[in-house]
């Protein structure tokens, strides 16, 4: 399964391919940035898991998160936003969905401090994204008066809807998030002293 996704569904410059015909022909999907972000650090895990250290795998993955950070990142409040139309060459090229859903702000936020661990010595870009991730999260993610985070936020960060369930909402992405940012710094911070 590594494989299929490092070597068949990533593509440079730094997006999945989401459809395929039986005979592995691209077929039209847009650029969906979380599930970009989320399959890089899962090919990292699975590499990890399988007891390789996979530099194809830590390439693809940087390249997700950089192509996320270049076509989907709101510069202004932060925030991954949901996905875009997409040429052959790896461009957004219109269609952008500016809405932030929970889950992909929960794997940018677990992508980015993954990325500047591994890359921290050489750029502050994946910490300075982060940090502005995190600032998204708690200002308009997460629900400070009833708990939770709201599924959907609009990019000037008001909730699309009040209701924070429905079929898709589940609280594994945030869940595994925190477990492995809590992890992750705690690291980090012992590597400081």
């Amino acid at each position: 399964m590594l494989g299929i996704c490092r070597d068949k569904v990533f593509t440079e410059p730094g997006y999945l391919i989401q459809f395929f015909s039986a005979d592995w022909q691209r077929t039209t999907s847009p650029d969906s940035f979380g599930h970009d972000v989320e399959s890089g650090f899962l090919m990292v895990e699975a590499a990890d898991a399988l007891g390789q250290d996979d530099p194809q795998a830590w390439t693809a993955a940087r390249h997700l998160v950089d192509h996320a950070l270049q076509y989907g990142w709101d510069n202004q409040l932060g925030g991954l936003y949901d996905s875009g139309a997409i040429n052959p060459q790896g461009v957004v090229t219109g269609n952008l969905r500016t809405e932030k859903i929970w889950w992909v702000e929960a794997e940018m936020l677990n992508a980015l401090l993954l990325q500047h661990e591994r890359n921290g010595k050489e750029t502050t870009k994946y910490w300075d994204a982060f940090v502005k991730e995190w600032d998204w999260i708690t200002k308009y993610q997460i629900d400070h008066k009833d708990g939770g985070w709201w599924p959907t936020v609009q990019a000037d960060g008001a909730p699309a809807s009040k209701v924070k369930a429905d079929m898709w909402t589940e609280s594994y992405h945030q869940g595994r998030a925190m477990l492995n940012v809590s992890a992750r710094l705690r690291k980090l911070a012992a590597e400081v002293k």
